[in-house]
């Protein structure tokens, strides 16, 4: 047990319910970002404060959030549900468990999958990645440590001399010759927001791969394709440090990030026309149940939806009503910050849930695409610790109506769906629609169709 303890303890992690013990800069509970003092944008150090003191009537306070946090730090924060008495207290969970609850078997399966070597899903992310082969083989190297550095060549006795031949570092490993090495740092400090310097140069080299390649842009200045941008630097980084150890003679006049953007801009370029050649997958029926199917006599339908996209973690909501005939009654939409796909999810039952209640029904049938939302839905109490978002619902739940939640494909939710993709274009905020838009007319008419 001494031997992992550390592994342990750094899988523990607050968990804010009211928000009054958990210290808004100094604690982690934003696992994402890991402690807020780093970003903190004024001179000095913030003063320790709860995090319930960035709430104002039930909301974050996203004026005064602002006033001391860069943005990408903000879109992290506004998409937890803000602390409240009703989600009791504060306490210490386990994150690598959904219910925040400390098992052995979390432990273990943490302990084997925290290295990225050992995750199947590192590879398959590696493998996945929106650039060229060569450049994937390339990070594929970068994570096992194959690079022919000096550090490598010596091991294999091809060189004598571990030390770095561009700026006389003592060791020239992976991490030295793409981060640290001066030449290196100096392209890096021109991309990366300089309120993460600190955790962008500090992090170990599988964490900082990994952090970087999973596009979520909270590193960079470049927000965009941030993941392709990396590796094509990273690859480039590489590519000049054998050009100056190997031919000496080379005269380095590329400008490096110049020459990345055109690179990434070629990339993404080339695949937005191959996806338009190819076209959008057909859509397979799945038998019955795949179509809309209007809800039993006296009640409504709420069709809800989340989408995330999966380069910046940029979450949106949307979900449509109906009556028992088919109906319009209203439809709404929400631009979430960042969040995960289960929480979007979530965030959306919990949207139409308030706005069914605020209309006035009392007989609901709620239709989502995603089975574990869904399933953390109707398991309530038992998954209480797992998400404050869970533990809110299950409030509304209780409340004196008929609520029927249930798991439909997406064929089904396409309505849904159409609102939640619009929000992500959208300012943050919500927005409720008494009327249909014009441009989902057709899939209104296609679901009363089918129904």
């Amino acid at each position: 047990m001494c031997n992992v303890w550390e592994a342990v303890v750094s899988g523990m992690g607050w968990v804010v319910r009211d928000g009054c013990l958990v210290d808004f800069w100094y604690d982690e509970w934003l696992a994402s970002l890991g402690p807020l003092a780093p970003f903190y944008k004024r001179s000095g150090r913030p003063a320790s404060c709860p995090v319930i003191s960035f709430v104002s009537d039930g909301y974050w306070d996203v004026q005064r959030l602002d006033e001391v946090l860069p943005e990408v730090c903000i879109q992290q924060i506004i998409a937890v549900y803000p602390p409240s008495p009703l989600l009791g207290h504060d306490r210490l969970g386990w994150r690598n468990d959904k219910r925040s609850i400390f098992t052995v078997k979390s432990a273990y399966n943490s302990l084997v999958s925290n290295q990225p070597m050992e995750g199947a899903n590192v590879w398959k992310m590696i493998w996945r990645l929106p650039v060229p082969q060569r450049i994937r083989a390339f990070i594929w190297l970068a994570f096992r440590g194959s690079l022919l550095t000096n550090k490598e060549r010596t091991r294999r006795h091809m060189a004598d001399d571990p030390g770095c031949s561009l700026c006389g570092h003592v060791c020239e490993d992976e991490l030295h010759v793409l981060r640290d090495c001066v030449i290196s740092r100096g392209l890096w400090r021109q991309v990366v927001d300089g309120n993460v310097y600190h955790n962008f140069y500090t992090t170990p080299l599988h964490d900082w791969l990994y952090m970087n390649l999973v596009g979520n842009g909270i590193v960079a200045r470049i927000m965009d394709n941030w993941n392709i941008f990396f590796a094509i630097l990273c690859w480039k980084i590489w590519q000049r440090r054998n050009r100056m150890i190997f031919d000496p003679d080379v005269v380095e006049n590329e400008d490096m990030l110049r020459a990345c953007l055109c690179y990434m801009n070629e990339v993404v370029g080339a695949r937005t026309t191959l996806s338009a050649m190819v076209g959008p997958p057909s859509v397979v029926r799945r038998g019955e149940g795949s179509d809309w199917k209007c809800p039993p006599a006296t009640w409504v339908k709420l069709n809800v939806d989340g989408a995330v996209n999966t380069t910046t973690k940029a979450a949106a909501i949307g979900g449509v009503c109906r009556t028992d005939g088919g109906d319009w009654l209203f439809g709404f939409n929400r631009r979430l910050g960042c969040c995960s796909v289960l929480n979007a999810e979530l965030w959306a039952v919990l949207e139409g849930l308030r706005h069914a209640w605020r209309c006035g029904f009392h007989r609901v049938e709620i239709e989502s695409d995603s089975r574990e939302a869904v399933d953390c839905v109707v398991a309530g109490s038992r998954v209480r610790t797992a998400n404050a978002l869970v533990i809110v619902i299950e409030e509304y739940l209780k409340r004196d109506w008929e609520v029927a939640v249930k798991c439909v494909g997406r064929e089904s939710n396409a309505v849904a769906d159409w609102f939640a993709k619009k929000a992500r274009d959208n300012e943050l905020g919500e927005w409720f629609y008494e009327t249909p838009p014009m441009e989902v007319q057709l899939l209104l008419e296609n679901d009363q169709h089918q129904r």
